[in-house]
């Protein structure tokens, strides 16, 4: 143990070990994945941006705050009640009723829209987002 000890130290003073610019390096490489990774969390669409995950059944699902609704929304998030999740022979449409928002990947909701999923080499889930 004490000659494996020793060889290590040798090393480390004869300048073979991790040198300051490489650590220097790996640690820009490091925090530069960290902020890119918390970009992409904090994103419209993004894991830290979802307010729930419900599970939709085939018919209508109403939605907002309204404690009476099938999807529940926390408050302060959208109307209380803010549209109907319609799910019929595996396509979803979202309804909004009067006074409500939202968007669909970005884009303002009018009228009923479908709701369609990511393709799948980019796919993670349909994302409906209120507007509060």
């Amino acid at each position: 143990m004490k000659s494996t000890t020793g060889l290590v130290i040798a090393l480390l003073g004869a300048g073979l070990g991790p040198s300051a610019a490489g650590d220097e390096a790996y640690r820009a490489e490091v925090q530069k994945w960290r902020a890119d990774r918390e970009a992409r969390l904090k994103a419209d669409g993004g894991w830290l941006t979802v307010a729930g995950l419900f599970w939709l059944r085939e018919g209508a699902s109403r939605f907002g705050t309204d404690p009476a609704g099938d999807i529940v929304l926390p408050d302060g998030s959208t109307a209380a009640k803010a549209g109907v999740f319609e799910l019929k022979g595996g396509q979803v449409t979202v309804s909004l009723l009067a006074g409500a928002s939202g968007r669909i990947a970005g884009k303002a909701v009018s009228g009923p829209s479908r709701c369609s999923p990511t393709p799948p080499a980019r796919r993670t889930s349909s994302r409906w987002a209120p507007s509060a």
